[in-house]
């Protein structure tokens, strides 16, 4: 290994998943029926518009503790376990520390959801403990302050287990209405819709329907069937009764054929999901005030007032560059920089251990983690220039959230960042030197000759930012001077560039034609980042003396007074 490298920990192995049970022909019908409704429902649904808060991906609630893991996805850290083989990046550390950033958004931009979010856990760890009363009251106090589907579930589930199933049902109503048809919390308020209505006992064919919904959805999205198909068999079971204590086999509450047709063309669902059919018609009318104000309470949380996105510019801003983040990416310590600082950052880990800039993590194996992605997706893809780089991954929520929030200082970091990197190849206008002239990076090393192949090892940090710039403009080639002061180069082409795990390269070229250098330029930051490394100062100068002015005269005051 070379200079900086760190083993990579194995990857994880996910659980071997437990054998499906299968079917009956009767549960089949059920389930295919339901199938057909549901794809009709997902059809005429109209689709919702993107929350603009800071939602998680696994408990559709806003976020809290999030972490970000390989792939730029943010959860709850609660969450993360329940992710199995979804969750990248947990080998070399992702999923543990919070998102520094994100968490602090989080309590400032939207309180309310973050303080509903703290509840939630504390109560779910009384529930866990077995305390369900003070879990249901923890659950209420949530519940004043944010209404959503998942507080709506958690309640319904400890109300079930208190014996209270008609409040059960009202929740698990509420929180099927609350939520996008097909998303995972539509399908947990199914389950506890249909295990509340198998507890009532009252709607066994409601409940026959919601569950063969749920079996459907779950089947669809491959997801495990043990325990909602439990529920099935059980609400299977009570429908039998019904049906042969009925006095009219053929009333549509016991007829399997009627509730086979109602499943096709979803009125089945859509009376299952109706708070009138189960609840007195008092409490069904509170459930759709409740339903309104939710949804209103939602709609006016995603607004963040304009002081309040003020106050938190500072927060949202690059430690290396000092500039609002753009393409955010976050560390497995929970740190977060821009993506193109923290390829610069990493760059520097040619002759020392990788390290984050700002609290001195190890980041070995991270930087191993991304290298041997590249190669994977090299090899996967059939591309041969895949660099490390590539693989650092954007913290998704936190770069819409800045697009939504912050939308024309987004923009500006971003024409800032592309006018920088163009500035690199930029060069003396055309007219000045001849019409055969071009701008074009120098390697300087030995002596390269056209059609002569030269292998290469990269390690220096400023032509590992000059390769991947090579590779990421297309056009794949560089030159070579033996010296500075040597008026001719070869220009050679990149055939081949394998990125290896402590951020070194090997790369294959291939001499194309002989050049003359007519002008030649040093870019200084390149310089600045190899020299001065995070002495983000050096990017603003005028910064950097008024805190130089500003630490003069307090040293002089201390020593005067």
């Amino acid at each position: 290994r070379g200079a900086g490298s760190a083993p990579l920990p194995p990857p994880r192995q996910p659980p071997v998943p437990a054998a499906e049970p299968k079917l009956s022909e009767a549960e089949s019908q059920l389930v295919d029926a339901a199938s057909v409704g549901y794809h009709e429902l997902l059809e005429t649904e109209t689709p919702r518009r993107r929350r603009t808060d800071l939602t998680c991906a696994h408990c559709c609630a806003t976020l809290y503790q999030p972490t970000t893991l390989g792939d730029g996805a943010t959860y709850c850290r609660a969450c993360v376990p329940k992710l199995l083989q979804n969750a990248v990046g947990l080998e070399v550390g992702f999923g543990k520390a919070i998102n520094t950033t994100l968490d602090n958004l989080s309590r400032v931009w939207f309180p309310a959801g973050h303080r509903a979010a703290q509840l939630r856990q504390e109560g779910n760890e009384l529930f866990g403990a077995g305390r369900l009363d003070e879990a249901c009251a923890v659950y209420t106090a949530a519940l004043s302050h944010a209404v959503d589907a998942v507080l709506l579930c958690n309640r319904s589930a400890a109300r079930l287990r208190l014996g209270d199933a008609q409040g059960a049902t009202r929740d698990a109503v509420l929180a099927a209405r609350l939520s996008a048809v097909g998303s995972r919390m539509w399908s947990k308020a199914l389950f506890r819709l249909g295990t509340a209505l198998n507890a009532q006992g009252a709607n066994p064919a409601s409940a026959l329907a919601t569950l063969a919904t749920l079996v459907a959805v779950q089947r669809a999205q491959r997801e495990p069937l043990a325990q909602s198909l439990g529920a099935l068999r059980e609400a299977a079971a009570a429908f039998a009764r019904a049906a042969s204590l009925a006095a009219d086999p053929n009333d549509d509450c016991v007829s399997m054929g009627a509730l086979l047709t109602g499943l096709r063309d979803m009125r089945a669902l859509a009376r299952a999901l109706d708070a009138y059919t189960h609840l007195p018609q008092t409490e069904a009318a509170a459930v759709d005030k409740e339903l309104a104000q939710a949804l209103a309470a939602a709609e006016a949380a995603a607004v963040v007032p304009a002081q309040t996105v003020d106050a938190c510019r500072d927060g949202v801003e690059c430690a290396l560059c000092v500039e609002q983040l753009h393409l955010p990416s976050a560390l497995p310590c929970g740190h977060v920089l821009c993506r193109s600082c923290l390829s610069r950052a990493l760059d520097q880990a040619f002759d020392a251990p990788a390290r984050c800039p700002l609290c001195r993590h190890d980041l070995g194996s991270f930087l191993a983690f991304i290298n041997l992605r590249a190669r994977e997706e090299a090899r996967r893809s059939r591309k041969m220039h895949a660099h490390g780089s590539l693989q650092l991954a954007v913290c998704r929520e936190l770069e819409s959230l800045l697009a939504f929030h912050l939308p024309t200082e987004a923009a500006a970091r971003a024409a800032q960042v592309r006018s920088s990197e163009a500035a690199a190849d930029d060069g003396p206008d055309a007219d000045t030197l001849g019409s055969c002239t071009a701008t074009v990076p120098i390697f300087i090393c030995s002596l390269g000759l056209p059609a002569v192949r030269c292998q290469l090892h990269v390690f220096e940090p400023r032509y590992r930012l000059m390769m991947r710039r090579c590779l990421d403009s297309g056009r794949h080639e560089f030159g070579m001077l033996l010296g500075p002061s040597v008026g001719f180069g070869t220009m050679l082409l990149i055939e081949e560039f394998t990125q290896l795990p402590d951020g070194r390269s090997r790369v294959s070229t291939i001499g194309q034609r002989r050049f003359k250098v007519l002008f030649s330029r040093i870019v200084l930051w390149i310089y600045i980042l190899d020299f001065c490394n995070h002495r983000y100062s050096l990017y603003r100068p005028s910064l950097f003396q008024r805190r130089f002015k500003v630490l003069k005269e307090l040293l002089l005051k201390k020593v005067w007074h």
